[in-house]
């Protein structure tokens, strides 16, 4: 049985040993855990393709959930690829975590136990998960079963049709009030003081991306000390919820993580926030455009999930 480093032994190990091919049932999931994986994956010069299918979403994924999955398989993972995210969408929901290597030289293995494909079973550990290797054929009969039931609601990267058709129907949907830990928050302000009075940044903050040779929308939220402790310790990626605006994957940055910024693409941040502020992609943000909006500060809350809401 595995009750300690559940990641290494299920997720990276058998890439080692020559797997190429992993499918995953698991009730949740996130875009955050998939790029954490692929991240490893990458670092570790591993090729692997991934399928996923998510079993608790009542049919469908959430415009946030998907635009996430889509910023991470549009990204390069150098060798591996998401073959496709999927959702049970008939029969029973699905609460199981199945784990099903195979590769080349009839190589199989295969996994179960409690661990989601979530950040926080498999990468802070913050809940005590275990999971055992199982018999690969009965797993791989499982897994196949599921993926009969489910539809696929994210495509790899090579389909650009239905990408398109998907991304012209995203909308975005808050999550529910229920799974959002109103007690626990932090302000994250857009200003910041300087000669006695408080500004928008120039070159820096929102306005990151205004310096030469820079895509315009790049953006990042400053992180006081103690904010910097309400997020993950880089290099973990999390996920990031909003009110209107569509949700992210997230990473702390800079010197001692001292900066928020959308991970995969660091422009995604600063569209949001030129969106909430309102003015134009690529604008330069003033002070006063902040101040009109009422965004002096952003409020930023923990979620039940091991998420994060972010109040824009």
């Amino acid at each position: 049985m595995i009750y300690q480093d559940i990641m290494q032994a299920v997720l990276l190990k058998p890439a080692s040993e020559g797997a190429t091919n992993l499918r995953i049932v698991s009730g949740y999931a996130s875009p955050a855990m998939l790029e954490n994986h692929l991240r490893q994956l990458k670092q570790a010069k591993l090729s692997v393709g991934i399928h996923l299918t998510v079993g608790m979403t009542k049919g469908t994924l959430d415009a946030q959930d998907r635009r996430g999955y889509q910023d991470v398989v549009a990204a390069d993972w150098g060798g591996s690829r998401v073959l496709g995210v999927c959702v049970i969408s008939k029969g029973s929901q699905v609460h199981s975590k199945v784990y099903v290597w195979d590769g080349p030289a009839g190589y199989h293995k295969a996994f179960a136990g409690s661990a989601n494909y979530s950040v926080s079973a498999m990468v802070e550990e913050n809940t005590r998960e275990v999971c055992a290797e199982v018999d690969w054929s009965e797993a791989d009969q499982y897994v196949r079963e599921c993926e009969g039931n489910a539809r696929s609601v994210i495509y790899s990267s090579g389909d650009r049709k239905k990408w398109r058709d998907q991304e012209l129907a995203l909308s975005n949907a808050m999550p529910e009030e229920s799974s959002i830990l109103w007690g626990q928050s932090v302000d994250i302000p857009l200003l910041v003081r300087r000669a006695g009075r408080l500004e928008v940044p120039a070159k820096s903050g929102v306005n990151w991306g205004q310096r030469d040779g820079r895509e315009p929308n790049q953006a990042y939220l400053s992180l006081s000390a103690k904010s910097q402790d309400f997020f993950p310790a880089p290099p973990t990626r999390f996920m990031i919820y909003t009110r209107r605006h569509g949700g992210f994957v997230a990473v702390r940055a800079q010197a001692e993580g001292k900066a928020l910024q959308s991970s995969t693409n660091n422009s995604t941040l600063g569209i949001m926030l030129r969106n909430a502020v309102g003015v134009g992609l690529g604008a330069f943000v003033k002070t006063e455009d902040v101040i009109t909006a009422g965004l002096q500060s952003i409020r930023c809350y923990k979620m039940v999930s091991g998420d994060y809401f972010l109040d824009l």
